[in-house]
């Protein structure tokens, strides 16, 4: 396909926006379907809050079981058995500290997006850190303003030249 502009998750046509999935188109948005177009700073998950208390549960569920871990009485790990189990609980507690670390770092505003308003009301949010790290953003802030219609793209200030 032909596009004007081509980010790593959606490509411009002149007619639309086409989501894409490694470089393949899975959906199409048409423009007359958008009501509001933004670059901010912003997340990409559909449900923050969510990815948020996610994160929080994962890691109190970790913090938890540090604690009960280490009130154990002295002597119960003696055998070799038991230092399989310290080992095991340690990567169990390390990797629910990162996902749940993971979770609220991706629900938290601070990514560059570009976020496509629908008319449903639906919105679909897409990081635009590669662009921005690639010097394409002008490229991108052009080929909106020419597709998309007066007024239905707000712009941060940080984005503008």
């Amino acid at each position: 396909m032909d596009y004007l502009f081509e980010a790593k998750n959606f490509a411009l046509t002149k007619t639309s926006i086409q989501l894409l999935r490694r470089k393949f188109p899975y959906k199409k948005i048409d423009f007359s379907n958008v009501v509001k177009i933004q670059l901010k700073e912003g997340t990409e998950v559909k449900l923050p809050f969510v990815s948020l208390v996610f994160g929080f549960v994962l890691i109190s569920i970790s913090i938890y079981l540090m604690i009960k871990f280490y009130k154990l009485p002295e002597g119960s790990f003696d055998s070799k058995a038991s230092g399989q189990i310290v080992l095991s609980l340690l990567f169990i507690e390390s990797f629910l500290i990162g996902l749940g670390g993971y979770s609220i770092f991706r629900a938290l505003p601070i990514h560059d997006v570009v976020t496509f308003t629908l008319n449903n009301g639906r919105k679909e949010s897409f990081d635009i850190s590669g662009t921005i790290h690639d010097n394409k953003i002008d490229l991108l802030l052009k080929y909106l303003s020419e597709l998309a219609e007066p007024g239905k793209l707000v712009v941060d200030s940080k984005y503008k030249s």
